[in-house]
């Protein structure tokens, strides 16, 4: 039987191992979303409440968002084997995710300060991609981010980089993403 290992605290830096699920298969090409690497740890678990773990990926354009299987997806890595190629994404977290997320680090500013000292620079006032799209007249999905100023869900115009977050949700027996 398998020991319970997901025991971390706020302000914990957590590293994951890949885990990965299957988007898509068509061919030789496979997309995965995935979760691996350094995570800081802002919310621990609470009875009846999962834990919540961040991932800050930097910066970026819209015009590296796909969709795949109706999900926004980006290229974050790729794997090449004689059998095909399989691309491998970070999950985009939802408008809620965001929230609560930017709702975390404001209440603890020393968060924010962790997450700098891991490498993971971000600015909780600024944008950020989420996994919501919108449709457009020509029925295309366009990608959206959540401005934090505004409070609002925007459409993306292809001319500013927005902050990439990717969120784990866990408790003592499993991680959810």
């Amino acid at each position: 039987m398998e020991q319970n290992v997901n025991k971390w605290g706020a302000g914990d830096i957590v590293t994951l191992p890949r885990t990965e699920r299957l988007l898509k298969k068509s061919g030789t090409t496979t997309y995965k979303s995935y979760v691996a690497s350094r995570f800081l740890c802002i919310k621990e678990p609470t009875e009846g409440h999962r834990g919540i773990l961040v991932k800050v990926l930097g910066k970026m354009f819209g015009e590296h968002i796909i969709h795949v299987n109706g999900k926004v997806f980006c290229k974050d890595d790729c794997d090449e084997l004689f059998s095909g190629k399989t691309y491998l994404g970070y999950p985009f977290p939802s408008e809620q995710d965001v929230k609560e997320v930017l709702d975390i680090l404001h209440k603890d500013q020393s968060l924010l300060k962790q997450l700098q000292d891991a490498s993971m620079h971000f600015n909780p006032d600024s944008t950020i991609w989420v996994s919501e799209t919108k449709r457009n007249k020509l029925l295309r999905k366009k990608s959206q981010f959540f401005d934090a100023k505004s409070g609002e869900l925007c459409v993306d115009d292809g001319n500013r980089a927005h902050y990439r977050l990717t969120v784990v949700y866990f408790d003592e027996e499993e991680l959810d993403w």
